[in-house]
């Protein structure tokens, strides 16, 4: 009997540090998966908080100028949530959206440009040679609706994807977005000048942006201006950044009104794009 209760506190015990060694690894390995989401995310706060606190609110803004996924995500096509439409099918009841040709264009050809490559965990595939990434439908629909404020519906909206919008092929029955050539389309360099920020109660940011796009060779001549409109914007002289842009490196400005959300639970996108508008 001795015998078989030292066999048994032994059991016990090798399964208690087997438990106490693999508990701490589970979680461990369960955090990088997280993480591999976004490797190289930078989590940027923007509250009343932070807004209320002139250190903090200089910090932010300056964050987010630098902020490689914000810099991209400014470069959206103007967009309202309001313009997506819906209705219920009559015989089935099922409600769908559905927006105009030109419209879904550009969001499908920014939704490519915004995806972080680096975010391969919820990728069917991914094609380096092709230049192509692949996503099943449902992905897409969560992708979509992460990037834009919007209701999705994988029916009338996804499914035609392929057929009249460039970029967008199908593969069995994943949904793949051809990458590289929408690279190729927005090669140009760019720098953000954030002028204000506010946000609302239900944490939805609204920020007066200046985008300058421009093309540079490297030559000295371009790079000093480069130095110098980078200095206007730190120093929140947008309007000296702009003439330098303009006149010395050929480029161009925009001046937005971008109201968005930071995906805090995100799985594709930092940003959520509600509306973007030009400021006059």
């Amino acid at each position: 009997m001795e015998k078989i209760k030292a066999s048994v506190t032994l059991i016990v015990f090798s399964i208690l540090v087997f438990l106490a060694v693999m508990i701490p690894t589970l979680i461990i390995n369960n955090q990088k998966e997280e993480e591999k989401a976004f490797p190289e995310q930078q989590d940027i706060e923007v509250t009343e908080k932070v807004i209320n606190n002139t250190d903090t609110y200089k910090k932010t803004r300056h964050d987010l100028e630098a902020d490689p996924y914000f810099i991209k995500f400014a470069l959206s096509p103007d967009y309202n949530y309001k313009n997506i439409k819906y209705a219920t099918d009559a015989t089935t009841g099922t409600r769908y959206s559905y927006i105009e040709d030109g419209y879904l264009g550009n969001m499908i050809t920014n939704f490519i440009y915004n995806f972080q490559l680096t975010n391969t965990k919820y990728l069917s595939s991914i094609d380096y040679n092709d230049g192509v990434f692949c996503l099943t439908p449902i992905r897409v629909k969560e992708a979509l609706e992460e990037l834009y404020y919007a209701e999705i519906s994988l029916n009338e909206f996804i499914q035609y994807m392929p057929g009249y919008i460039d970029f967008v092929s199908k593969r069995n029955n994943d949904y793949c977005f051809n990458f590289d050539k929408v690279a190729r389309m927005n090669d140009n360099e760019i720098l953000v000048g954030i002028k204000s920020l506010s946000v609302s109660d239900q944490k939805i940011i609204t920020a007066d942006v200046y985008i300058y796009e421009f093309y540079s060779s490297g030559s000295d001549k371009e790079l000093n201006a480069l130095r110098i409109a980078k200095n206007y914007i730190s120093q929140s002289n947008y309007s000296g950044a702009s003439d330098i842009v303009n006149n010395n490196l050929n480029g161009k400005v925009s001046h937005k009104k971008i109201v968005f959300r930071i995906n805090k639970s995100r799985k594709y996108f930092e940003y959520q794009l509600l509306y973007k508008a030009n400021i006059n």
